[in-house]
């Protein structure tokens, strides 16, 4: 039995995201999660339907991501 990255790896980014399969900086070879490789690789619009950015929730456009207030 295989265990998928997403299971074992977390993101090397946020360390708060699982890293997704297959998702990794491949100048660096460090995994990610999906929304730090489309922060990180400048993908704003990602195909209707990833199966990564589902399991992540995010949206099509990383601009619809709503922004979190820093708490001091």
């Amino acid at each position: 039995m295989t265990t998928s990255t997403a299971e074992t790896t977390p993101c090397v980014r946020c360390a708060a995201t699982a890293a997704a399969d297959g998702v990794c900086c491949s100048s660096h070879g460090k995994h990610l999660c999906h929304l730090c490789y489309r922060r990180t690789h400048f993908v704003e619009v990602c195909v209707a339907g990833c199966t990564q950015c589902t399991a992540e929730g995010l949206p099509v456009r990383l601009a619809y991501l709503t922004v979190q207030a820093v708490k001091a």
